[in-house]
This record gives structure tokens, C-alpha cells and sequence, in this order.
């Protein structure tokens, strides 16, 4: 998963940085952010946890949970003195998620592909520097340590969703995208810069790029960019194996190819529509 304490710092300076904005509203901003501390496994923070999470200040963490609060997308626990996300933050988020379509024809073929590899199939969009799965399909076969759900995010640079995002940018979006992850990580970036290129060869011989080796012991993944349409952002799919399931070179010669074959199938339907 992403590191938090390099995320939260990379929140912090894209703050600092569009500080000289005059359009910027800094506080809509700072509110917005401090909903981003909020993790998955961790429903409730106290005041110091925001804090130290958002970078703010006490007083200013106490007027935007105060305003959070009051508009319903906090809530309050007297009992703990400690905040949790409301229902308002749901109702904001369920359009965008609705009006997703391809989420709707993808999902049987992903929970298809899910079953037969006994894996995980995701779907996801980048946010900042990691991309954010907005589907996720789950094989049903029990005991995968690779089960992620919607709202998880993973490295953009190093994993195989992400590289297929960028493998699918126009090639100046893509260069912008890379001088932002090289401003991230400057001391890592002569690596960070040879795998993505090797990546990038290999999804443009094959059609799908697969994670680092040494990103995690537990699973491999392959992923594959959709097609991306005028009124939509660019996607991109994965599919996640335990590495106690993989036969040598299955990832290779079978389900990076099926991968791609789902999104294919997904691509014309769409087209159709």
C-alpha cells in the first residue's frame, strides 16, 4: 500500500505549493485534506491524530472540524472525543461512482476472470500519486492474502495498474506525470526511471505490464489500461495473484493475455453503448 508518512507529506506540499494561487481557496483545501487523513481500519482520530496527520495547526484542525462537524461530513463521539467520517462525505461520493458506467459492465467479467485465476481483479483511476480502486472483484475461494476493496490504493510508480495508466497517457501527460513522481522522491528516482521504462517496452510488445517482484512476497499482479473515452478519465485494470497459487510463468503466458482479453471485451462494450 502507499506509504502514509510519504503521502501525507506529499499532500502538505502540493498545499504549500498552490499557496500562491490567488484562485486557490485554501480553506476548502485544508478541509478537504483533513477528510484525506482518514484510513481504512481506522474509523476514529482525535483532534492530535489530525493534527499531526494534516500538518495544521490545533486551532485551525478545531474550526474545520467545527465546520465539518456542523455540514455532516464529521462526526462527533463526546464519549471518545474523537471523529469519524459522516454519511454527507457518502453522498457526495455516490454520483461520481454512479456515473461511472464501466463499472457496471465490467464487474461480471472481472468476478469471472477473479474466479478462474483465484485472485483479485480491480479496477482503478489515479488520485495524486497512487491510483484508487473504484471496483473490486474478489475471487470466492478463501485464504487470498491479495483481497483489497473499493477506496484502496496502491503505488502508482510500482505497480502494474499504475504503469499501465501510464503506458496509456499521451505522451505529455505522461512526461508531466513522471517530472511529478522524479519532485517526489528525487533520490529514487534513477530507479524508480529504468522500471518504468522497462515497463513501458513491455506493455508496448505485449499489452500489460506486470508489479516489481520486490513489492510485495505475497501475490504478483499484471495490469492493462482501458481505452479512454472523451468524457471519461483514464483507466486502468489489475489483477492480483497469490504467489502460492502461480505456476512459473503464468502471469506471462496467461493471465496478463486474459487480462487484456477482459479489457477488450470491456472496451467494445462500451464502444457499443
Amino acid at each position: 500500500m502507499v506509504n502514509k508518512r510519504r503521502d501525507l507529506d506529499y499532500r502538505r506540499r502540493s498545499l504549500e505549493e498552490e499557496s500562491g494561487d490567488s484562485q486557490f481557496a485554501s480553506t476548502l483545501a485544508r478541509g478537504l485534506a483533513l477528510l484525506r487523513c482518514f484510513e481504512a481500519g481506522e474509523p476514529l482520530l482525535g483532534n492530535q491524530d489530525l493534527v499531526e496527520r494534516s500538518g495544521f495547526s490545533k486551532a485551525t484542525v478545531s474550526r474545520l472540524t467545527y465546520t465539518l462537524v456542523r455540514l455532516g461530513y464529521l462526526n462527533y463521539h463526546a464519549e471518545r472525543s474523537r471523529y469519524s467520517l459522516g454519511s454527507a462525505v457518502l453522498v457526495t461520493a455516490y454520483p461520481l461512482l454512479a456515473n461511472m458506467r464501466v463499472r457496471r459492465y465490467a464487474r461480471p467479467l472481472m468476478q469471472e476472470m477473479a474466479n478462474q485465476v483465484q485472485g483479485v481483479v480491480s479496477l482503478g483511476v489515479r488520485h495524486g500519486m497512487a491510483m484508487l480502486y473504484i471496483e473490486s472483484c474478489a475471487s470466492e475461494a478463501s485464504g487470498s492474502p491479495v483481497i483489497v476493496g473499493l477506496g484502496s490504493r496502491v503505488p502508482l510508480a510500482r505497480t502494474a495498474m499504475g504503469r499501465a495508466y501510464l503506458a496509456a497517457l499521451p505522451e505529455a501527460e505522461r512526461a508531466d506525470l513522471l517530472q511529478q513522481i522524479k519532485a517526489r522522491d528525487p533520490q529514487g528516482w534513477a530507479a524508480t526511471r529504468e522500471r518504468i521504462r522497462q515497463a513501458l517496452v513491455h506493455y508496448g510488445r505485449h499489452g500489460f505490464c506486470m508489479s516489481d517482484e520486490d513489492l510485495t512476497q505475497d501475490s504478483r499482479a499484471v495490469g492493462v489500461a482501458l481505452e479512454r473515452r472523451d468524457d471519461e478519465v483514464q483507466m486502468a485494470l489489475n489483477c492480483g495473484v497469490p504467489t502460492f497459487r502461480l505456476a512459473p510463468r503464468q502471469l506471462e503466458q496467461d493471465i496478463g493475455p486474459r487480462l487484456r482479453g477482459l479489457v477488450r471485451h470491456v472496451e467494445t462494450i462500451m464502444r457499443s453503448l
